[in-house]
């Protein structure tokens, strides 16, 4: 319970998207608005950090190396820890059996990334997570990088 005139903590995102470069455009423009972003290359990576993260909302892509983003879907709804999540899956495919597919999985949205803008994935993210406002900045003001390779986070710069 937040004790009056406290601010509730920043929600947390979890972009999960082997582009590093376009996942660093959007962890910096989702962190502008005061989300706590933390960013993971790698699929399998992110199902195991997501049960120590516990995000509010994952951005996931579906074409992965390794374990696909449906795949991942999958396995993030069966983890308790994030079997309520909001995910949106954040993917360059944009046929209508992809859309389908992932709403049946469990997706809570989908982005196609080559016709949505930083503004609008943005607004999207506000959108699924009820934020009408924008949420405090995070302790850091910082997003942070989930590397495959190590599974600690470091900030970004």
């Amino acid at each position: 319970m937040l004790t009056k005139g406290k601010t509730p903590p920043p929600f947390k995102v979890f972009i999960v998207d082997d582009n590093i470069e376009l996942a660093e455009i959007y962890g910096a423009a989702l962190a502008a608005e005061g989300f706590e972003v933390q960013r993971c290359k790698d699929t399998s990576t992110a199902v195991a950090e997501g049960t120590t993260i516990v995000p509010d909302l994952i951005l996931l892509d579906i074409m992965m190396p390794g374990l696909n983003g449906f795949d991942a879907l999958v396995a993030f709804r069966n983890t308790i820890q994030t079997s309520t999540t909001k995910i949106i899956m954040f993917s360059a495919l944009n046929q209508s059996e992809d859309i389908e597919k992932a709403r049946t999985l469990g997706a809570d949205g989908y982005i196609v990334k080559s016709t949505t803008s930083v503004d609008e994935v943005v607004a999207e993210v506000k959108a699924a997570l009820g934020v009408t406002a924008t949420p405090p900045a995070p302790q850091t003001g910082q997003s942070t990088q989930v590397d495959a390779s190590d599974t600690s986070s470091t900030p970004s710069v």
